[in-house]
């Protein structure tokens, strides 16, 4: 195909070049570099020659060189703090998306902090939970946005945080969409119903016996048996029914000249068993050991 079939205003500079580029070669007035791959985003480049050639009269050319840089093509990348699946992340924290490069909106309008919070999404447990009231700033640089809750997080609140392909680099490169999730601190300390089926809250019983549960609102360590107190207990044999740990039947008799020993096996409910004539009980109980627990009446 001739140039002249070809209508010059549809074609590029290097289209040009290339079909110039087999005459200008047969006259030795150009020589064409073609990398073997690909040049890198941004890579300046260095090319040279020395002064290794001449004309027809031997006029050997001046060395010369230039650089350039190749175009920005690589989005830029964010990185949100507190990280994917981070747990115990404090209740007051800020949330924070840094970019590895300042940003614009994708309109090429700057990025501001009356702009940014429409950007974020913020909200409980995924992207169709509720709501998180927020304020969001976009720092001097223009590649940190950080966002402050309203208020502070519920203790051990799951948070969904996202932000779209809504801004890019100064070469038109837009961020990925990008979102992660974390969990808030147990800030919340468990609550303890005491619940029996012999007698309620504030009543009295004649019942020789009596049965009495803890319950946890959740998972709880470290418990002691001189975390309970009891006192003026009219009853023969009082049962604490405890939901982690079991201890072995009683003896038939426990008096204060002879301690009563149980030996302790860490199972998921636990029993434990104390005896007092109008008096009150102390002993120790570690949840986390098998050593025996010794219960005196005083």
């Amino acid at each position: 195909m001739s140039m002249r079939s070809l209508p010059l205003r549809r074609i590029t500079p290097a289209a040009l070049i290339l079909l110039l580029m087999p005459q200008l070669m047969a006259v030795k007035q150009s020589l064409l570099l073609i990398p073997d791959s690909n040049l890198s985003s941004t890579q300046v480049v260095y090319v040279a020659i020395g002064a290794t050639v001449e004309d027809a009269s031997n006029n050997a050319i001046n060395a010369a060189n230039a650089s350039f840089t190749t175009a920005d093509i690589v989005a830029p990348t964010t990185t949100f703090s507190p990280a994917n699946s981070a747990t115990a992340v404090a209740v007051a924290s800020d949330i924070t998306l840094t970019f590895n490069e300042a940003v614009r909106l994708i309109n090429n309008s700057a990025l501001d902090d009356s702009n940014v919070d429409a950007l974020i999404t913020l909200k409980e447990n995924n992207s169709s939970g509720a709501d998180i009231a927020f304020n969001a700033t976009i720092n001097g640089g223009k590649t940190v946005i950080t966002i402050n809750p309203d208020s502070n997080l519920s203790s051990t609140q799951v948070v969904y945080v996202a932000i779209g392909a809504t801004v890019e680099d100064a070469s038109n490169n837009a961020i990925n969409a990008a979102n992660v999730s974390f969990t808030a601190a147990d800030v919340s300390a468990p609550t303890m119903a005491i619940t029996s089926a012999e007698v309620s809250d504030g009543a009295s019983s004649n019942d020789s016996t009596l049965a009495m549960t803890f319950t946890s609102s959740e998972a709880t360590s470290n418990f002691v048996v001189g975390d309970i107190s009891v006192t003026a207990v009219r009853s023969r044999v009082l049962m604490l029914l405890l939901q982690r740990f079991i201890l072995p039947p009683l003896p038939r008799r426990v008096t204060a000249q002879r301690p009563l020993m149980l030996r302790v096996e860490p199972l998921p409910i636990a029993l434990v068993i104390i005896t007092a004539q109008q008096r009150s009980l102390t002993g120790h109980y570690d949840a986390t050991s098998t050593n025996p627990i010794f219960l005196n009446a005083c």
